[in-house]
């Protein structure tokens, strides 16, 4: 698993970052402080405060959705 830590700042932001989760084989994890949200679930995602960091933690396989999230990486 690779981690990166990410900044999202709109709501339209997490539906995108939900969409391409949901195609990832394998778990993406999102980590805020000591909370963790499933990254393919919008309900889950909604859970975290963005006005923070969030860790993200994604199989080393996902290429197209480390591609994606590089428009987030702080």
């Amino acid at each position: 698993m690779k981690k990166t830590k990410i900044n999202i700042n709109s709501i339209y932001d997490i539906v995108i970052f939900v969409q391409y989760a949901s195609k990832v084989n394998g778990d993406i994890n999102v980590y805020c402080d000591n909370k963790k949200a499933n990254g393919a679930s919008l309900m889950s995602m909604m859970t975290l405060d963005f006005n923070k960091d969030l860790i993200v933690e994604y199989p080393e396989t996902a290429f197209a959705f480390e591609s994606f999230i590089s428009n987030f990486i702080i």
